[in-house]
């Protein structure tokens, strides 16, 4: 999952927001359509693993740098009151991380895209 949310951030380059006319309006719809499909891909999948078995950490399965925080930071926001509850639960519980919790937050409260 991250490795794909990954993949396809790298192939949508920056001069996409300055629109300077490198790519078509195809090319961009197309990249854009692919990242919102793997971003509520994998925001659903994390869910429902975390629901079952706690927020998956790097620490947990040592793995480090494993950075699932990620896929939450860039969920839709129509996944953001069951993120919220589930972010709430697993910081509680001590399986999320302060720092991670405070980043999935930051961007259910309205950061910046």
């Amino acid at each position: 999952m991250i490795q794909k949310d990954r993949d396809i951030r790298l192939k949508i380059p920056d001069s996409f927001k300055k629109d300077d006319g490198t790519y078509s309006k195809k090319e961009i719809d197309s990249l854009i359509q692919k990242r919102n499909t793997i971003d509520k891909h994998n925001t659903e999948q994390l869910i429902e693993l975390t629901k079952e078995y706690g927020w998956i950490s790097g620490e947990r399965i040592d793995c480090p740098n494993l950075e699932t925080w990620l896929i939450f930071r860039h969920a839709d926001p129509k996944y953001f009151n069951e993120i919220s509850a589930l972010i709430e639960q697993e910081h509680n519980a001590k399986r999320l991380s302060s720092w991670h919790y405070k980043l999935i937050k930051n961007h259910i409260n309205g950061r910046p895209h």
